[in-house]
């Protein structure tokens, strides 16, 4: 038999639309459906705000980018135990769009401090649900990066040291209780650094899915929890004999994010430069009107 009961919960609602206070849910957790795009309804405000971008929250202007990797997939629905309150099932169950997890990872460095590097994390879409609770809520939540970086040559880097002192430009926490809280950041908390292997780490949350990151535009409430939305940015500390910028090549890194603590991985794969795409472009305008003069 299956048991429900109403949840004191995380709930999460996306921006400017408005959600029941409580759902039932079994406990396994619960989603329900993506709402429609705004179908002519003026004057929609979000409920979290447009919190003020951190006056020292880090920029890259300067930087030079060393890889930049996209991960794109669907959430594998463990812990899902009901879709719009009813069990999951063949004929009800979120459709592709709905599933969706994806992000961006950035790896940056300066040529004077060859041996710091930073990971940017941006563009997290944690579903595109109505709401989520439960281990759905968890199993959606971004937790980390794990990324293996080859060496231009031989040697193996030491581990680096991690600092959580830097955020992007309107990262955010929302946070339970109070319910529907939440503040600016120029940190990124909650996460730390385990070497798994030769060249190879992993960044993630220190405690289950708590400070992980999800999409902006939610809002959080019921129970105890804490939420990231706008992404974050880590610093590694290499000793300062080492060059990244020699010694490893960024653009063949294997990166995949790390979803609901470990629940689920998904490769994230190189994002060509601006550069290359502009080339791409040339050259397929180029094949056009070659076959057009062909025929």
């Amino acid at each position: 038999m299956k048991i429900t009961k109403s949840l004191n919960i995380t709930i999460l609602t996306l921006l400017g639309l408005t959600l029941p206070l409580s759902v039932h849910a079994d406990e396994a957790g619960s989603v329900g459906t993506s709402i429609p795009p705004n179908s002519g309804v003026g004057g929609a405000v979000s409920t979290l705000g447009d919190p003020a971008s951190p006056s020292d929250a880090i920029t890259f202007e300067s930087y030079d980018l060393l890889g930049s990797y996209y991960a794109n997939g669907l959430y594998n629905m463990n812990g899902l135990g009901t879709w719009n309150g009813q069990p999951v099932s063949p004929n009800n169950m979120p459709n592709d769009y709905e599933l969706q997890l994806a992000c961006t990872f950035n790896f940056y460095a300066l040529a004077a401090q060859p041996n710091v590097l930073f990971v940017q994390v941006t563009g997290v879409v944690a579903s595109n649900f109505g709401y989520a609770s439960g281990s759905a809520f968890n199993n959606i939540t971004l937790t980390g990066i794990q990324f293996t970086l080859p060496s231009q040559g031989s040697g193996i880097l030491e581990t680096p040291s991690l600092s959580l002192n830097y955020a992007n430009p309107g990262e955010t926490l929302a946070y339970a209780p109070p319910d529907d809280s939440s503040e600016p950041l120029t940190t990124t908390p909650g996460f730390g650094l385990t070497a798994l292997g030769p060249n190879q780490f992993l960044i993630q949350t220190l405690n289950g899915a708590d400070y992980g990151f999800i999409n902006s535009g939610w809002v959080v409430y019921g129970g105890t929890v804490n939420r990231i939305e706008g992404g974050g940015v880590f610093q590694l500390i290499f000793p300062d004999d080492v060059n990244l910028l020699n010694q490893v090549d960024f653009t063949q890194a294997n990166v995949e994010s790390q979803w609901g603590a470990g629940n689920q991985y998904i490769t994230a794969t190189p994002v060509p430069e601006p550069a290359s795409l502009s080339l791409l472009a040339f050259g397929m305008f180029g094949i056009t009107l070659l076959r057009r003069h062909q025929r």
